[in-house]
């Protein structure tokens, strides 16, 4: 993302599948995921995006992804949206 745009890639189809794989029918990805800052990075958009999808290919190679599958599969990762939000008051506020 710049000031002037916003750029979005998707990941290779097979880390996808696994993702997808990965998942129980309780999970929502959209909460589960974690945004973590990474810091700024300089130079043109597309350039930068390679950069990251090497960093997240180099991290997570494809040999690995099975692993990862039966690692979430075993463990209960499933979440509950009840113990994230809690109604505050306005006195609490």
């Amino acid at each position: 993302t710049s000031a002037d745009q916003e750029l979005r890639e998707q990941l290779p189809q097979t880390y996808v599948d696994h993702m997808t794989q990965a998942q129980t029918k309780h999970d929502n990805i959209v909460f589960m995921r974690k945004w973590l800052d990474l810091g700024n990075r300089y130079g043109n958009i597309e350039e930068v995006m390679d950069g990251v999808l090497e960093e997240v290919l180099a991290t997570y190679p494809e040999s690995q992804l099975p692993v990862l599958v039966k690692h979430a599969l075993e463990e209960n990762h499933a979440t509950n949206n009840y113990h994230f939000y809690r109604h505050v008051s306005l006195d609490e506020y």
